[in-house]
């Protein structure tokens, strides 16, 4: 799943910082919503919508299978330190 030793929701910070966007406030902008609604995202705190998850796989330049990976992997990350 991911390459690196970096967390899943490493990995998506350091995708949304190479992108053309290079913040989630500037992503969020142009999916016209909340930059929390996008941080929450790359917390692993939600999920975006299909719409969303589209743009931003688009967004990020990368399939949305590995996008949908991260973001599950980013969940499973958060609900682990939860439980600690």
């Amino acid at each position: 799943m991911l390459e690196s030793q970096n967390s899943a929701r490493m990995e998506l910070r350091i995708l949304v910082m190479k992108s053309k966007y290079g913040t989630s406030k500037a992503i969020a902008e142009a999916l016209d919503l909340q930059e929390s609604t996008v941080s929450r995202w790359l917390q692993g705190r939600s999920h975006p919508e299909a719409e969303n998850f589209k743009a931003l796989a688009q967004m990020l330049d990368i399939p949305a299978t590995t996008l949908l990976e991260l973001l599950f992997a980013a969940q499973e990350e958060r609900q682990k330190e939860e439980e600690a």
